[in-house]
Formats: structure tokens, sequence, C-alpha cells
């Protein structure tokens, strides 16, 4: 596990900018299905998801396994415009 606090987002905008930082180790995924998986290798200490997020998996079922799964962590649920574009 890294020093730095581990944000992961899930986010249908452009999401370049949370990349570029040096305060915390970041995860971005452009899908439901993306999230789900990466919350399978990480213990995140914050998770944004945007609830325009595509994937199989509907953004309620999704925020209801963050929750089941890491209880203790904060969600925060934002609406962002449903484009993906995440450049390095």
């Amino acid at each position: 596990r890294s020093a730095l606090p581990q944000v992961l987002i899930g986010m249908s905008s452009d999401a370049s900018l949370y990349r570029n930082q040096h305060l915390f180790e970041v995860t971005v995924t452009c899908s439901t299905d993306e999230l789900s998986t990466a919350l399978a290798s990480m213990e995140p200490d914050i998770v944004f998801v945007d609830t325009n997020l595509p994937g199989k998996l509907p953004v309620n079922d999704l925020l209801a396994q963050i929750h089941a799964s890491l209880p203790d962590v904060p969600i925060i649920a934002t609406l962002a415009p449903a484009i993906c574009s995440l450049t390095p």
C-alpha cells in the first residue's frame, strides 16, 4: 500500500488533471465495471463516482457494492458531463 492516501475516481469526463498531482495516489476509471474491478485490488481512502458513469453495472448497484465492501470509506457522488478522455 502506498504511503500516500488513495483516491478512486469513476468519472465520465476528462479526469486527466487528477493524475498529475503528488498529494495522493489516484486511480481513474471510465465505467462502473472498471471501477468495480479496481475496488477488488485496492483500498481507497475516498471514492468519487460520477452518477452518469457508463457501464453494465448500474451506478446505484455500484454505490451499494462500494458501501458494502468499504463501509468506512467516504463516497462522493457527483454529476459530470458524459465524456471520458483520459490522456496522460
